[in-house]
């Protein structure tokens, strides 16, 4: 009866933050270089640092000195075979311990920038799981 209208998802860019802002992985966009552009605060826990201490490091900053090397050549890749790959690698806390997780990485563009996304899931809770499974098997 109004004629035509323009009906807009009021906040749906909002919805989508605050989907990535709560959830409990870790998701960081990277630079080429491997600079970290944003940082969740999943994944600052997971490194038991503060976001803003996180931001504007090099991802390699919070990886283990073991897992540097495949997480590079991996991000190296990227652009040359793109697609979602998955990565077992483990990330060392601002107090050096090391935890284990299990990284998706996926090219991602955001305006005219190419980067490199990455959702980090911690496997503690998984491996301690196994652990007890294996003992009460034993």
């Amino acid at each position: 009866s109004q004629g035509n209208q323009v009906f807009l998802l009021k906040g749906s860019e909002e919805a989508y933050r605050n989907l990535i802002e709560k959830m409990n992985e870790g998701a960081v966009l990277l630079s080429g270089k491997g600079t970290i552009l944003y940082s969740n605060e999943g994944f600052a826990r997971l490194v038991t640092a503060p976001l803003d201490k996180v931001m504007g490091t090099d991802i390699t900053d919070w990886v283990s000195k073991g897992s540097t090397h495949d997480l590079k050549a991996l991000i190296a890749i990227i652009d040359e075979k793109p697609g979602k790959r998955v990565i077992d690698i483990a990330f060392q806390t601002a107090e050096g311990k090391l935890v284990p997780t299990q990284v998706s990485i996926n090219k991602a563009s955001i305006d005219s920038l190419d980067a490199v996304a990455l959702i980090v899931t911690d496997l503690t809770a998984h491996m301690q799981e196994d652990v007890k499974r294996y003992t009460a098997n034993l």
